[in-house]
């Protein structure tokens, strides 16, 4: 069951804390943005979404960009400057 966040305090506090086997996933009009945090740093691979019709769902395409952060506060800087809007996150 995914968990919805919709504010950057509470998602801050979600990255910190956070699992190796848990992830997030915040939503964008175009686009999918997917954090994890491995041994204390916080990959990130932003993918264009797709939509099935079959599924009637929103899918990631197979295009990813990757990046990592070691720093929580550089990846929230990250976050924000690609985040218009409302937040619109999942935890997984």
């Amino acid at each position: 069951m995914e968990n919805k966040v919709d504010n950057w305090e509470k998602l801050k506090r979600i990255l910190e804390t956070m699992e190796p086997d848990e992830g997030v996933r915040i939503d964008l009009e175009d686009r999918f943005i997917f954090i994890n945090k491995i041994k204390g740093e916080y990959p990130v691979c932003i993918c264009e979404k797709v939509y099935d019709e079959d599924l009637k769902k929103y899918l990631p395409k197979e295009d990813k960009e990757w990046y990592s952060f070691q720093k929580l506060e550089e990846l929230i800087n990250f976050l924000k400057e690609r985040v218009r809007g409302n937040l619109e996150a999942w935890i997984y």
